[in-house]
């Protein structure tokens, strides 16, 4: 709640625990409050590092209490999801899917209705091993271990893998998340199918809306927003 009095596009205050020194792979992080008077910066993150995989998150808030909404997934989704991997790390749409629905009774259970009117979106990656018996095309006697990236998402914040192979060479990006936002085709379908309204913007490049009873949503799924 502080920082709604620091100055806007200010660089959210972070904190870290464990030793850096042993971290694998390189991180930058980046949280600027936006433009917003009444509300303090409503996003969150999470990087949960272990020598066989790296666990990335973000959240980002919306509404009066949005940013309760972030810090609330932001302190039990890791830890539910990494518990379900540790089970079985080729489950990785089920345990996304079976954490969040977790995620919802805990903040259905939990929050005071805080989450009806409020929310956030969730993306998550996770950098691991794959194992050789999912690559046919992998020699059994190769001794390189070929890294992958699996990505699960909740709204429209977007995760994007970049390559390249010099530093000489032009970025390679592609996004790995299909928002999920108002008017795409197989959400527009799904929304009215349920009873519900898209208003579509007469200005090009303005997104869509989901209507709703208290205000519209420029997205259509959310963790919270149970009001919608």
């Amino acid at each position: 709640e502080d920082d709604r009095f620091i100055p806007f596009f200010a660089q959210k205050n972070m904190n870290f625990d464990g030793e850096w020194s042993r971290m694998q792979h390189k991180i930058g992080l980046m949280s600027h409050r936006g433009y917003k008077p009444e509300s303090p910066n409503q996003d969150d993150f999470f990087v949960l590092a272990r020598p066989e995989s790296l666990l990335l998150g973000v959240l980002d808030g919306h509404g009066p209490l949005g940013h309760e909404i972030a810090h609330f997934a932001q302190e039990r989704l890791p830890t539910l999801l990494a518990g379900k991997l540790r089970q079985d790390p080729e489950a990785w749409e089920a345990s996304v899917k079976a954490s969040m629905a977790e995620l919802v009774a805990a903040a259905k259970a939990d929050l005071d209705g805080k989450a009806e009117d409020s929310g956030c979106t969730v993306t998550v990656s996770m950098l691991d091993q794959a194992p050789f018996s999912s690559h046919p095309s992998t020699s059994s006697t190769s001794s390189v271990p070929r890294l992958r990236l699996r990505s699960g998402f909740l709204g429209d914040s977007i995760a994007v893998h970049a390559y390249r192979p010099s530093k000489t060479s032009p970025w390679e990006v592609k996004q790995l998340v299909d928002c999920h936002r108002p008017d795409r085709p197989d959400e527009l379908e799904r929304i009215k199918s349920m009873g519900g309204e898209v208003l579509v913007s007469p200005i090009p490049g303005h997104s869509a809306r989901l209507v709703t009873p208290e205000w519209n949503l420029a997205m259509s799924r959310s963790f919270g927003d149970f009001h919608a």
